[in-house]
């Protein structure tokens, strides 16, 4: 499947094609032959386009991108025998996350031998089926629903500067006093989402209340102002894919469980209006200006640059 890319894409030579048994090299060059009215760039579309389809079909596709505290808690419920059969599935780095979180041995897991490769094969397939697929997107480009190629930590940073804006536009009704005090508790690189917050709460008296529903769920007095930030962001975007709840679970599987719950467990009062993923997508391009995301590092996960990227809805 290689060659067949790198034939769609560069040209085409006999020497090449004497690698391939007779049979298949006929066949091959018939398949290729429909291709070569398209220019080079189209070519290479085609070719990312099926390599994109055969690594969103391989055996586990990118499992190790869940959080390990999803797959723990989905061990938790197996049979010991089953479970050390499915950990030692993965790689080993990954391996010692998941018994760390189990309180087992960092050491590399040795399965009992109890199952034949085919029968761990089976359960193995069965164990991935609990989760959403983590799959590279066909069509890379900055999406919520590409959100979740994003690490860990920028998630977070993300989801703690979208909830900083919706608690300020929460309690925009409070008065002066009150926004003063609060804003005064946040630290200087989250002032300026608290204030852009206020202005946009004072302009859109429904998406205030909207927002003043959502931070209702919390007490920032108990949990702390940037933690309760952070759960009313997870809130916001669990919102906006309230009807993609695929794109949500990719995302929730993410981050630890018990911050990825509260971004698919929203309810239907905290469903979002039409302007707010727009928002949230502006919000990552501002922490790309203020140097909170890396730059480079955002371009590297999409196909076109932050700076001409077309946000995709």
């Amino acid at each position: 499947m290689f060659l067949y890319c790198i034939l769609v894409y560069e040209h085409q030579s006999e020497e090449i094609f004497s690698f391939i048994p007779p049979e298949r090299a006929e066949s091959l060059k018939k398949e290729l032959k429909k291709l070569e009215r398209f220019p080079k760039e189209v070519r290479l579309t085609l070719m990312m386009k099926l390599i994109g389809y055969i690594i969103s079909r391989v055996r586990n596709p990118r499992m190790e991108m869940v959080h390990s505290s999803w797959i723990t808690e989905v061990l938790k419920r197996e049979d010991s025998q089953v479970a050390l059969a499915i950990i030692s599935e993965f790689p080993e780095d990954y391996q010692k996350q998941i018994a760390k979180s189990l309180g087992l041995s960092d050491q590399p897991i040795q399965d009992s031998g109890r199952y034949s490769d085919d029968v761990k094969e089976i359960i193995f397939q069965i164990f991935c089926n609990e989760f959403v697929s983590m799959q590279l997107p066909l069509e890379p480009g900055l999406s919520l629903g590409t959100l979740y190629l994003f690490r860990e930590e920028d998630l977070m940073v993300l989801m703690k500067h979208v909830g900083v804006r919706e608690l300020a536009r929460a309690f925009v009704l409070a008065g002066m006093d009150v926004l003063a005090a609060l804003v005064s508790r946040f630290p200087e690189d989250l002032k300026k989402d608290f204030l852009d917050g206020v202005k946009s709460g004072k302009q859109d008296p429904e998406r205030q209340k909207l927002a003043a529903r959502r931070a209702g769920k919390y007490d920032p007095a108990s949990m702390g102002l940037e933690e309760a930030a952070l759960r009313i962001g997870l809130i916001k975007v669990g919102s906006v894919l309230f009807n993609r709840q695929d794109d949500a679970r990719r995302i929730a599987q993410r981050l630890p469980m018990n911050l990825g719950s509260a971004l698919i467990d929203v309810d239907i009062e905290s469903n979002a209006v039409e302007e707010e993923e727009k928002e949230i997508l502006e919000t990552i391009q501002d922490l790309v200006a203020r140097e909170k995301l890396d730059r480079n590092y955002v371009d590297s996960l999409y196909s076109t640059p932050m700076d001409s990227a077309v946000m995709k809805p």
